[in-house]
């Protein structure tokens, strides 16, 4: 049946007597609903934050002259999950482990985030949400089993130590992120660059599902974020949000 199928960009799999080719054009499909959706959505999104005063205010130690809507991080979550719905659909792709791992986890990040933005979260709060999407990842099955060194044999991590590693690394990445956002488009163009790297990766030396739902969350997450950066390059007209040093009127 299609449910045991694998969806190998580059692998002619049988499913009964009939071969089977994952096109690139099923990500590219994704890859477009993701930007597509992001250019639509991040206009409603920035009116929302105005309406709703949910901006950042120019103080000495920020770069910006104006006050300016955060929230941008809805958004890009909204054409995610969309990019992410049009690919399944459009490749009767199934929900994995690992799926549910990565979309409950940005979930998490997101509710955090937004609430730093309304309300404002302690230190404490935010690191408990990282933590916590950090753990439905390992939960889910997204870990760090084994660690690659160039030149050198590969590292095979323990189960528990692949644990640790694994939210150790995702609570680690989702801070750098924050901390180099502080420029209009650093964050986003950083992590669309990145993005578009691990979708290449995964292309071109995976094999099996897992790469799959790597190739296909990674060009999804190019999409959201190139195309929301056309409102956050320099001057930006909306911010990603989640900044706890910023201040609401």
């Amino acid at each position: 049946s299609s449910d045991v199928c694998s969806s190998d960009l580059r692998e002619i799999d049988r499913c009964g007597d009939e071969p089977r080719v994952h096109t690139m054009g099923l990500y590219f499909v994704a890859f477009g609903a993701a930007l597509l959706s992001v250019l639509v959505i991040t206009p409603i999104v920035r009116n929302l934050a105005r309406r709703l005063n949910i901006v950042a205010v120019p103080e000495d130690r920020t770069v910006h002259e104006k006050t300016t809507p955060t929230l941008g991080g809805l958004a890009i979550y909204l054409s995610m999950m969309i990019g992410i719905g049009v690919y399944m659909l459009a490749a009767h792709h199934h929900f994995s482990s690992d799926l549910v791992g990565v979309m409950g986890g940005a979930t998490i990040i997101f509710v955090f985030g937004a609430v730093d933005d309304v309300r404002g979260l302690s230190p404490f709060a935010k690191l408990f949400g990282q933590v916590l999407a950090a753990g439905v990842l390992v939960i889910m099955g997204v870990q760090i089993q084994n660690i690659h060194i160039p030149g050198a044999a590969v590292i095979s991590l323990s189960p528990e130590l692949s644990v640790i590693v694994s939210l150790i690394w995702v609570v680690a990445f989702i801070n750098i992120i924050n901390l180099i956002d502080g420029l209009d488009g650093l964050a986003a163009g950083i992590t669309c660059i990145a993005s578009g790297a691990m979708f290449y990766y995964a292309t071109q030396t995976g094999v099996g599902g897992t790469y799959v739902e790597a190739a296909f969350i990674s060009i999804v997450m190019a999409g959201s974020t190139l195309g929301f950066l056309r409102y956050n390059f320099n001057p930006a007209s909306i911010f990603m949000g989640d900044r706890s040093e910023e201040r609401r009127v």
